[in-house]
């Protein structure tokens, strides 16, 4: 994957830069191949055909060129198109610049707010964890509280049972008085 993504990146440069310099790179060609046909056309060796075509006399041709008009026209065409593409490539740097700081500033806001999301997910962990711990604790308290009432009622149960046998022999005691008798000891 990261080769796909270099050789992306690397297509896209070469691209980028095959746009960007078109346009210089047409002038200078131009320019060169001006300035070839200039020298050819005042330069060509005398051969017979040249000199049929009445082309062995540069001085012809050259009386038309003026050489400091066609110094001034290649330097001020070099210079326009190095003037374009450095333009360019300046312009296409910021533009990258800009591009690479928002991308920045987006992978920032997304990591904070990965961070916030963590927070409160490990936020709702806790609470999640405080409240079974409570349900925990009011499940034991209602445990509890129900046991002591068990015991509670077999407290009052036993009290209650040891009354009626209290007034049981309470009773037997007062049948026994008052039919005069006295309890034997055995």
């Amino acid at each position: 994957m990261r080769g796909a993504a270099s050789e992306q990146t690397q297509w896209t440069n070469v691209r980028e830069a095959v746009l960007f310099w078109r346009a210089p790179a047409i002038a200078g060609s131009v320019t060169a191949l001006g300035a070839w046909a200039v020298w050819y056309f005042t330069k060509v060796p005398c051969i017979m055909e040249n000199a049929l075509a009445g082309l062995c006399n540069p001085s012809v041709l050259a009386s038309y060129i003026n050489l400091p008009a066609l110094a001034s026209c290649l330097a001020i065409g070099g210079g326009f198109a190095t003037a374009t593409g450095g333009y360019n490539f300046i312009m296409l740097n910021r533009e990258r610049q800009r591009a690479d700081d928002a991308e920045a500033r987006l992978q920032a806001e997304r990591e904070r707010n990965d961070q916030r999301q963590a927070r409160m997910e490990e936020r709702y962990e806790r609470l999640l964890d405080e409240l079974e711990d409570e349900r925990r604790q009011a499940n034991e308290e209602r445990r509890q509280a129900n046991e002591d009432r068990r015991q509670a009622t077999a407290a009052q149960q036993a009290m209650m049972n040891t009354l009626v046998e209290i007034g049981a022999a309470i009773t037997r005691l007062a049948e026994q008085q008052q039919n005069g008798h006295t309890p034997n000891h055995d």
